[in-house]
């Protein structure tokens, strides 16, 4: 102990202290974990898609098979803008842990844009997107955030699935708003269930057109939903299809 210095003043210090060092690792953690992702998820698609053109530059590519080139890059590219947005999604949750805002929302009109936003990707792999959320359906939450929720639940279960159905459902239960995303692709043994959502053990396979991922989307819905309040829950059977069911409160 310093002197001159008060018992309890010196142990507040070590607590002040001890807090810092504990946010600056944890700020060094998440700095290390977006470089490493940069460095692979993201070069990785890049460096795919600049070798395909350059393919095609040099005439390597036969003429029948530009439209499935342009298929490949056109889902690289939107697999790469997805990890972009999650990776700034998560840096403010890491560096800021910003709070939610709270609006009154149709959840059926936002599965709506979303589904409108995905229309493309779903249709380069002859998915259909079906909305059954009830009109009636409303939840306090923030809209970005319902929003990306949405987007990469549909958009996760775009990637497992080919000439399949991938359905939206929302309807209210004992004061709870239940959130379904279902798909009819090629669902997951119960071993990669069991990973999905753990932060330390990021787990992520390729889709069914080898599209990549980081896993970080999942990791980043289940802390919004605990920061609202509710839970998330995945049921699979491998060889027929996902459902993700997420339960937030109704105000």
């Amino acid at each position: 102990m310093k002197a001159g210095i008060p018992v309890n003043e010196n142990l507040r210090l070590e607590h002040e202290l001890w807090q810092k060092n504990q946010e600056l690792e944890r700020i060094t953690e998440a700095q290390r974990r977006i470089i490493s992702i940069i460095a692979h998820d993201v070069r990785s698609p890049l460096s795919s898609i600049v070798s395909l053109f350059q393919l095609y530059r040099n005439r390597m590519i036969d003429p029948d098979r530009v439209n499935n080139f342009l298929n490949v890059s056109t889902a690289q590219l939107h697999c790469t803008m997805a990890l972009l947005e999650n990776l700034v999604e998560w840096g403010k949750i890491q560096v800021q842990s910003p709070s939610l805002a709270s609006n009154l929302l149709s959840l059926k009109e936002l599965v709506d844009g979303v589904f409108t936003e995905l229309t493309v990707q779903a249709s380069l792999k002859n998915n259909r997107l079906v909305n059954e959320t009830s009109d009636s359906v409303r939840l306090y939450m923030d809209e970005h955030i319902v929003r990306f929720m949405l987007r990469n639940l549909v958009t996760n279960a775009n990637k497992f699935t080919e000439e399949g159905r991938i359905t939206v459902d929302g309807f209210n239960f004992e004061k709870k708003v239940i959130i379904r995303v279902a798909d009819t692709g090629i669902g997951m043994p119960a071993r990669m269930v069991e990973r999905l959502f753990l932060n330390k053990d990021k787990y992520s396979r390729r889709g069914t057109q080898n599209e990549s991922g980081s896993g970080l989307g999942l990791i980043l819905i289940r802390e919004f939903v605990d920061k609202a309040g509710g839970s998330i829950k995945v049921q699979s059977i491998e060889g027929r299809g996902s459902s993700f069911i997420i339960e937030l409160p109704l105000n």
